[in-house]
């Protein structure tokens, strides 16, 4: 029996055919990954970017005036979670432990930003402490007037020397931060104590110490802070640079593949 020539065609077509719907199929599955992937390329990079956004604002932040910063530094936030949580409900093809760290940004960025917030009434603090003792200082002056009534003139300028000393080492310490001013701040208590015997004014010599101390413990915390959150920025950039780096090189594979494929395509058309 013969077959017909018609479905002579068919049958010799037919493989050609289904090769190609598969190919095409393929082609455009490709295509459509290398888009979501481009896509997620894209929103790491303005993630990348937001959080350098946050690093400028908290740079700033010894300039901008204290009611400012909460409003700006929150506001650059919201964008930047919308992004990471963006990131983390698409469809990730990345290694288990990538995709793990990037499952973990969140509660990275939570002590992320409640650090950026001490460190802002940190710096508050900082910014208020040289009034603090400035009027320290302002009282003793007045209360020389009054005391070089009731010691003698070697006396009364030995104390005023103390004072100037106070004035220089607060100057070396909370401008120099150099923390060798501490133990000549012990000394200079030591010389007024022995040069003067009025409690009230060793009092407040005592507060304007115990001011300095404490300023220079809020900068260390300040400075805390700072290490934290470069070490926080840090991360978000590496993890977001190595999902990039594999989303690249998964693309580049597709890329690779596709080229086979129009060629595969293109050779059963001719």
């Amino acid at each position: 029996m013969r077959t017909p020539l018609s479905r002579k065609i068919i049958l010799l077509f037919l493989p050609m055919t289904t090769i190609s719907l598969v190919l095409g199929t393929l082609v455009y599955s490709g295509l459509s990954g290398i888009r979501l992937a481009n896509h997620q390329i894209s929103m790491l990079k303005d993630f990348q970017l937001q959080i350098k956004e946050l690093e400028i604002l908290q740079a700033s932040m010894p300039l901008l005036d204290h009611h400012d910063y909460p409003e700006k530094f929150n506001s650059a936030l919201v964008k930047t979670r919308e992004t990471m949580h963006e990131l983390i409900r698409l469809h990730w093809n990345l290694p288990h432990d990538l995709t793990l760290r990037l499952e973990s940004l969140p509660d990275f960025m939570e002590s992320y930003s409640r650090a950026s917030m001490e460190l802002h009434q940190l710096y508050i603090i900082d910014r208020r402490f040289p009034g603090k003792n400035h009027a320290l200082l302002n009282w003793l002056n007045t209360r020389a007037d009054d005391l070089e009534l009731m010691v003698e003139q070697n006396i009364f300028h030995q104390f005023l020397d103390q004072l100037h000393n106070l004035s220089d080492l607060q100057l070396k310490i909370f401008h120099g931060r150099e923390t060798s001013g501490f133990s000549e701040l012990k000394k200079v208590k030591q010389d007024l104590a022995q040069l003067i015997d009025n409690t009230e004014i060793l009092a407040i010599v005592d507060q304007f110490v115990a001011n300095l101390e404490g300023n220079y413990l809020n900068y260390l915390s300040i400075k805390d802070r700072k290490e934290f959150l470069r070490k926080a920025a840090d991360r978000f950039f590496q993890v977001s640079a190595d999902s990039i780096l594999v989303i690249e090189k998964e693309n580049e594979k597709i890329r690779r593949f596709l080229i086979w494929a129009v060629i595969g395509i293109t050779f059963l058309a001719v």
